[in-house]
């Protein structure tokens, strides 16, 4: 859906957007996940929106706001593929008469994956920039509400009926043509007929916008004769609605705040911001913050903290305005930049230092299983001594080293007995052949996820543990 802004506002702690009239107008051919994305995204480039093209923010953002699962990004890659790919005709209505448009939502999109944080970049052409950030006329959309509908074609009728909503006079309406209304809901002819339209989409959606967000609809045919030519649907804004009451996970879902950070800073930073008395609540400081939060995802506080050390070490050089230079270094590009690399040299050695970690714990991790494995191959083959034999004898003949063959020839006279099979030397020999004998072994994985979480097994892994870091010191 695409939508031009004026303004993100907060009201009683929702997220509003200022919809350009005309931009309702659309053929609505998106999913309902590709409506509510477009929603986010837009509310998200607004603070930078008329100065710059390219636009970034964390993915779980996003994924958060859609109440997606935090493991899978498949749904939400398809959602951004859409709407790059989808092309809308807007204002389909006339409502506008300066301007028609066919658009499509989106120019580019990218996810990038670095340090187990996902930022996902997305840009508007510079034509579509300019009509998102300077409408003529607008409709307010509040983002809690929107997104809790579960029917695309609810959301679309919901905005129609904002749009045609007189707030003054508590009331509006709008007669549609049959074609007029399918083409809004982005509805074939082939597959519904007015009867069904009308009991499959229309009324379904007017229960859900009457039960979940801000306005009332009643929706009634506009007929000729006995035939019906369209519907007129009239709106009404529901008295003492509360938006935060009925939102699932209230305004927590939007970690965006325009009016304050959604962020606690680390005590240190705190401490500093009262011992130079920083004016957090500045529309500046907001911006400087905003724009690093954005940049650094969840390295942010670590950032800040790392600026508040670097502005400290000035203060000897007699700054007059500690505050104000702190600030100015808050989202300094070349700060920012060094930064970035020191966090991402330091989390690729600490994954160097981990897979080192992982591979000589399961080192000694594997001889503990092969012990293990080696004394169940054992059992096994104790049950079957007889069947065996001739086996047994033939491996240790054409494949035993001279001293295990005196071995079995001189303690046990050539015999396969139990005490035979026991023997070490000749255990691990036959091991190395235990396919042969039909033994199957034990599955490493759910071995060592088993003996792990063992207690019984606390003090061995802490000495392999132990082993493992003095290993690697002096590696």
């Amino acid at each position: 859906m695409m939508i031009t802004i004026e303004s993100p506002e907060e009201q009683n702690g929702s997220k509003v957007l200022n919809v350009h009239s005309a931009a309702i107008h659309i053929e609505n051919k998106v999913t309902l996940i590709q409506r509510k994305s477009w929603l986010y995204l837009l509310y998200r480039a607004f603070p930078t929106l008329k100065e710059q093209n390219v636009h970034e923010m964390p993915l779980s953002d996003l994924k958060e706001y859609l109440q997606l699962s935090k493991k899978d990004n498949s749904p939400i890659k398809h959602s951004l593929k859409g709407l790059v790919g989808t092309v809308l005709e807007w204002n389909i209505f006339e409502k506008d008469q300066e301007e028609w448009g066919a658009t499509s939502l989106l120019a580019y999109c990218k996810i990038v994956t670095k340090g187990g944080v996902s930022m996902l970049t997305y840009e508007f052409s510079s034509e579509i920039r300019r009509k998102l950030a300077n409408p003529s006329m607008y409709v307010k959309i509040n983002l809690l509400i929107s997104q809790k509908f579960k029917s695309k074609h609810s959301l679309s009728l919901y905005c129609l009926a904002l749009d045609y909503l007189r707030v003054k006079d508590n009331y509006g309406y709008k007669d549609f043509s049959l074609d007029e209304i399918k083409k809004y809901l982005g509805v074939e002819d082939k597959n519904y007929s007015t009867k069904e339209l009308k009991r499959s989409v229309l009324m379904p959606a007017k229960r859900e916008i009457n039960k979940t967000s801000d306005i009332e609809l009643q929706i009634s045919d506009t007929t000729r004769g006995r035939k019906i030519l369209g519907f007129r649907i009239e709106m009404r804004l529901k008295e003492n609605f509360s938006p935060n009451d009925k939102s699932p996970g209230g305004v927590g879902v939007f970690p965006m705040h325009l009016d304050a950070p959604a962020y606690s800073f680390p005590d240190s930073v705190q401490k500093f911001h009262e011992k130079h008395s920083v004016e957090t609540s500045a529309k500046h400081f907001k911006n400087a913050v905003e724009s690093a939060r954005v940049a650094l995802g969840d390295d942010f506080g670590a950032y800040l903290s790392h600026v508040v050390e670097t502005a400290k070490k000035k203060e000897s050089f007699g700054i007059k305005n500690m505050a104000g230079f702190y600030i100015s270094q808050i989202n300094e590009d070349a700060l920012i930049f060094a930064f970035k690399q020191r966090q991402s040299e330091a989390q690729a050695r600490k994954q160097i230092v981990e897979q080192k970690h992982q591979e000589v714990l399961d080192r000694e991790l594997q001889k503990i299983y092969q012990a293990v494995d080696r004394k169940a191959f054992v059992g096994f083959l104790l049950e079957q001594i007889p069947e065996i034999e001739s086996t047994a004898k033939a491996l240790i003949e054409e494949h035993a080293n001279t001293m295990v063959k005196q071995i079995f020839t001189t303690k046990f006279k050539e015999k396969v007995t139990q005490e035979a099979i026991e023997s070490p030397a000749i255990a691990v020999l036959l091991y190395s052949f235990s396919t042969v004998f039909g033994y199957t072994a034990l599955n490493y994985q759910e071995w060592r996820a088993q003996y792990i979480e063992d207690p019984k097994n606390a003090p061995a892994l802490d000495r392999m543990m132990y082993t493992v870091n003095e290993e690697l010191k002096r590696a």
